[in-house]
């Protein structure tokens, strides 16, 4: 468990740490198209990600945009707003196959990554060089997530469930903010970070793929071990859309550096649906 964990924290700090969600009620940025044409079907834009980082380390800015067909089926992730490649994904039976498509010449690589689906959930993702499964209770709601084969050994992610809420583990410090009511804010980041393993793409997530999509608004959420070089704190600022789907998240990330000093860093994303 813990070993799995400190894998998260690390691959969230060096890597993912830049997708904190930052969402926007904005425009779709020039150069973006609301819809194309793939292989002679007609897709829509479903979701772009505009990722912002400012931090120490680096100063970038990025943006995917996904595309569904009429059934409803995610099929190309395009990074950049003119990118020569793009990430597709093809249905065959109960998997879903990735490929990498050059848009000048339309050639079309099969790769190893794969995601198996059982009665609409996706139960294993295969993104190299990680395999995941994922189980589900009778609710359809994600209670483990398993990593059968690392170089560190089995890893087991256990989540918890508290109502429409999902509790972290235990090495995870997660704090609510308090709306007055029932909320109806979908929580994608804690979902996405730590329930999926940042393996699955958002819009599978909101297609319904990992079953129940839990709720709440998190404010902050920290880590703490004995090993210091794991530890953060981050603080979170979200704003909705009317759907309760995310819009607008800003997230500071506070670390101790070598000399046992704090540093920030600010991550921001927006999400126009």
């Amino acid at each position: 468990m813990k070993k799995d964990l400190y894998k998260d924290i690390r691959l969230f700090l060096l890597i993912i740490i830049g997708v904190s969600l930052f969402f926007s009620c904005s425009s779709v940025p020039s150069g973006i198209a609301e819809e194309i044409t793939y292989h002679g079907e007609q897709l829509h834009r479903y979701l772009t990600i505009i990722k912002d980082v400012t931090s120490k380390a680096e100063t970038s800015k990025d943006t995917i945009t996904y595309y569904c067909n009429q059934k409803g089926q995610l099929i190309i992730e395009r990074v950049g707003t003119d990118s020569l490649d793009d990430y597709t994904y093809s249905y065959a039976g109960d998997t879903i196959h990735i490929h990498k498509t050059h848009i000048k010449d339309q050639l079309d690589e099969l790769l190893d990554g794969y995601y198996i689906v059982k009665n609409g959930l996706i139960v294993e993702a295969n993104n190299t060089p990680d395999y995941y499964t994922y189980s589900y209770d009778n609710k359809r709601r994600l209670v483990c997530r398993d990593t059968p084969n690392t170089l560190c050994g089995r890893q087991t992610n256990i989540l918890q469930w508290k109502g429409e809420k999902i509790l972290p583990d235990k090495l995870l410090n997660i704090t609510y903010r308090d709306t007055g009511e029932k909320t109806n804010y979908h929580n994608l980041y804690y979902f996405w970070m730590f329930g999926s393993g940042i393996r699955i793409p958002i819009p599978f997530i909101t297609l319904g793929y990992m079953g129940v999509i839990p709720k709440g608004d998190i404010s902050s959420y920290s880590f703490s071990s004995k090993d210091k070089d794991f530890d953060f704190k981050s603080q979170l600022t979200t704003e909705y859309d009317k759907e309760g789907r995310p819009t607008h998240i800003e997230e500071v990330v506070t670390t101790l550096n070598k000399n046992n000093k704090e540093e920030n860093s600010k991550y921001v994303t927006e999400y126009i649906w």
